[in-house]
């Protein structure tokens, strides 16, 4: 299989316990404390610990997202490329919408494909 891992990296103000149930509702898997197992995927959550808030973020010199609230690492659990990047779109079109969420930025080796309508 190839490197699907993905990284994301979001700016929330939700509370780790609040963003985790929004997570687990997303993507309508099962949680066992920060790694969420869905039929696509396994999602693992992690608070950032470079995080710096917006006011700090201002004056940093190089790509802001690096310093988000979270980080996501996500993991397909087949080989079925399709099946796991229509999901993924899926879940980070979700992350985008969520009430507490600003910003969602995904780095992995087809972050292009994300993009596609």
């Amino acid at each position: 299989m190839q490197d699907w891992h993905c990284k994301v990296y979001v700016d929330s103000s939700a509370w780790m316990s609040s963003f985790l149930s929004q997570l687990t509702y997303a993507t309508s898997g099962t949680r066992d404390n920060y790694h969420i197992e869905t039929e696509w995927g396994e999602v693992f959550v992690s608070y950032n610990k470079s995080y710096l808030s917006k006011r700090k973020r201002l004056n940093a010199a190089c790509d802001d997202f690096l310093y988000y609230t979270y980080v996501l690492d996500i993991y397909p659990k087949s080989n079925d490329f399709d099946f796991y990047l229509f999901h993924l779109k899926s879940f980070i079109l979700e992350l985008k919408t969520f009430r507490k969420t600003t910003d969602v930025v995904s780095a992995c080796s087809f972050e292009e494909l994300l993009n596609e309508e």
